[in-house]
């Protein structure tokens, strides 16, 4: 009549029929093998006559209160890259519990992929003595639910639709100083690093690394030099499709050149003096203040009687 609990518990079949309910009241039926496994039924099912005939145990009670208007809190908007958010809060009056599902065509999906709409469906259920309604309304975080929908179990399920917000940067690796250059190399020709580990609200990952190699950043580089040199290189992240960052994010490296061998002439210099010291002292002919005298006396004598030496040539005047 709505207003008594009836509960049957039977070694196999707790009715013989289905028993004449109240149309205008609200019950909670609960069938099952035992009490401890007895479970909810839905509307469908409530009006079934193998719910009574077939359970060993069936309880049918009157419902304390119809819950027209449910507000889930507290999910999270997903983010490209990184896992949906499961738990959903949920204060109304006579709900149990939840359980929240993202889908995407048709599928149930464990992460975000970038720029992408979901469905998350929330299902909730009541407590002993509460129930919905195909009335009853939802908001989630605080907007209309797209839809509520009963289940077969006595518990609704609302919908709503959210699009995957891009990745946030949260941090990006140090790079190491480059070192070990020759001397002489050209900018474009030193091994930059091509990219770069960066750590985001989804988790870490790698973006590629666009170097200014026809500006110095800070210092100055003369390929021509034999000096050794350090300069810094400037260059910007190029962040993967998904992930965002307020500005743009730029990495530097420093970069130290070797010193070149020098090409002094001050050893073939040395050794060319040393050379004309020891002819002088073997007594042959060299150009200089150290001639010997003996040389210098012979050519006196030949000049006088009409010749002179030149080298190994001679002729006549």
């Amino acid at each position: 009549d709505g207003n008594a609990v009836v509960e049957v518990t039977s070694e196999m079949n707790a009715f013989d029929k289905m028993p004449t309910l109240n149309t205008a009241s609200d019950f909670m039926v609960k069938a099952g093998s035992s009490s401890t496994t007895a479970a909810r039924q839905g509307e469908a099912a409530k009006n079934n006559t193998t719910t009574y005939k077939d359970n060993a145990y069936v309880l049918i009670s009157p419902l304390e209160d119809i819950i027209l208007t449910i507000a889930v809190t507290d999910i999270d908007t997903p983010v490209a890259f990184g896992e949906f958010d499961t738990t959903a809060n949920c204060v109304t009056t006579g709900v149990k519990s939840t359980s929240v599902k993202w889908i995407l065509d048709g599928e149930e999906k464990e992460k975000a992929d970038p720029d992408t709409e979901y469905t998350v469906q929330i299902t909730l259920y009541p407590e002993d003595g509460y129930g919905f309604s195909p009335t009853t309304v939802a908001t989630i975080n605080g907007n209309s639910a797209f839809s509520a929908i009963m289940n077969n179990d006595d518990s609704i399920t609302v919908t709503y639709k959210m699009t995957a917000n891009d990745a946030e940067v949260t941090s990006i690796d140090d790079l190491k100083d480059i070192t070990g250059i020759k001397n002489g190399t050209a900018i474009a020709d030193i091994a930059l690093p091509a990219s770069i580990g960066i750590g985001t609200e989804a988790g870490d990952m790698t973006a590629s690394i666009n170097w200014d190699t026809n500006n110095i950043y800070q210092g100055s580089y003369n390929p021509a030099s034999k000096d050794a040199q350090t300069f810094t290189l400037k260059g910007i992240v190029i962040l993967p499709d998904g992930v965002r960052y307020n500005g743009d994010v730029y990495v530097y490296v420093k970069v130290s050149v070797d010193a070149g061998e020098s090409t002094s002439t001050e050893a073939t210099t040395e050794a060319t003096t040393e050379d004309i010291k020891n002819d002088n002292a073997d007594g042959n002919v060299n150009t200089g203040d150290e001639t010997p005298i003996g040389i210098v006396l012979l050519l006196l004598g030949l000049t006088t009687a009409g010749m002179v030496v030149s080298g190994k040539k001679n002729r006549e005047i």
